[in-house]
Parts: structure tokens; C-alpha cells; sequence
């Protein structure tokens, strides 16, 4: 390092080290926010957020597949606690939809609910639109209220045009919690390609 003999070389030299601070300072920052984000806060952030599917090549619903921006503001998803979740469950008035992973579903689900998982969104709906009318309320649930994919898959459907939407925060951990009733691929009908279970 040379002599700090002029007040040009003091200025640089100071400057230096004020970035290599400042960088050590963003870096610990940014540590000690993702260590508390994943393994410390109850409501963690998803680093992540996926994007809605683009369009598929056909339309897959009557009237298509819209941008979220073109979605009215009267257009949304109402929340429903395990008691509501339970009644509809109870009355068949309403059909269930598994946001969770597919090996999720297959250890254990609410019976009769559709696998539909939300990062393979545009894979399986396909698979599962003719259990998923416009006409009949629709309730999507995950693993609680610190997972996105169930409020994802409400968007997903708000774009596909779907209005009779719920929302299940308490999820699977809070329906086997409850002791209510169960189902698993064990007990699942047999459907081709093993894309959902039809009923249980």
C-alpha cells in the first residue's frame, strides 16, 4: 500500500474500505435474514414467487385463460376455518383441492379431494378439470397458513375464470389435528397415469 502522501491517496484509500465495510455489512445482513426467515419466523417468506402459468395452447376453460390484471376486483377467494371446511365436507357441497405435492397426497389426504399441485399447475389441471365445474365452490388447502400454494392455486383458477372460491388456512395439519376423516393411496381409486384420485 503506498504512502498516504497526498490528500488524493487518503481519499482512495479511505474509500476502499468503506465499500469492503459496507459489502461485509449487506452480506451479513443478508445472511442473518435468510436464517431467520427459514429456520426462526413462524410466517416465513417464500424466497421464490412463482408466476402464473403462461396460457395453454387451447383453451382450457369455457371462456379461457386471463390475465390476473384483467381479473375484477369482486373476483376473490373467501377464507374458511375447519368448521366451515368440515360442514361443506360433511354436506358434499363443496369439492376439495390438494395443493401439496403429489407424494404429499398420496401419504395422506381429505377423502375425495383433487391433487393439484401448485408448481405443476399447467401438468395437471388437464388431468383434472372435468372434477373441478365452474358451477360447484371449490375449497384449496395445504399445510397451513405459512404455505402459498394454496392461495396460488386460487389465483390460478381466478384466471381460468373460477368464482366460487375458498380458501382452507388450518390445512392438512390442522384437519388430521382435528380428527377428522382421512384418506390415502392405499386407499385410492385406481386412475390412469395415477394423475389423482377420482374418489375415496
Amino acid at each position: 500500500m503506498p504512502d498516504c502522501d497526498t490528500n488524493l491517496c487518503c481519499w482512495r484509500r479511505t474509500l476502499r474500505v468503506l465499500v469492503v465495510q459496507a459489502g461485509f455489512i449487506v452480506f451479513f445482513s443478508c445472511v442473518v435474514a435468510l436464517v431467520w426467515n427459514r429456520w426462526v419466523s413462524d410466517k416465513r417468506l417464500p424466497l421464490i414467487r412463482r408466476a402464473v402459468p403462461t396460457p395453454f395452447a387451447t383453451p382450457v376453460a369455457s371462456n379461457g385463460f386471463v390475465s390476473l390484471d384483467e381479473i375484477p376486483e369482486t373476483v376473490t377467494y373467501q377464507i374458511v376455518d375447519v368448521t366451515q371446511a368440515y360442514q361443506m365436507f360433511m354436506d358434499n357441497s363443496a369439492t376439495f383441492i390438494d395443493a401439496r405435492l403429489k407424494e404429499e397426497h398420496d401419504e395422506g389426504h381429505i377423502p375425495g379431494s383433487v391433487c393439484l399441485p401448485s408448481e405443476q399447475f399447467d401438468i395437471y389441471y388437464p388431468e383434472v378439470q372435468h372434477l373441478l365445474p365452474f358451477d360447484r365452490p371449490l375449497i384449496v388447502y395445504c399445510i397451513g397458513s405459512d404455505c402459498d400454494l394454496s392461495s396460488e392455486i386460487c389465483l390460478f383458477l381466478m384466471s381460468m375464470g373460477y368464482k366460487n372460491l375458498f380458501l382452507y388456512e388450518g390445512g392438512w395439519p390442522e384437519w388430521v389435528e382435528s380428527g377428522l376423516p382421512q384418506s390415502s393411496a392405499s386407499e385410492m381409486t385406481a386412475s390412469p397415469e395415477g394423475v389423482h384420485d377420482a374418489t375415496d
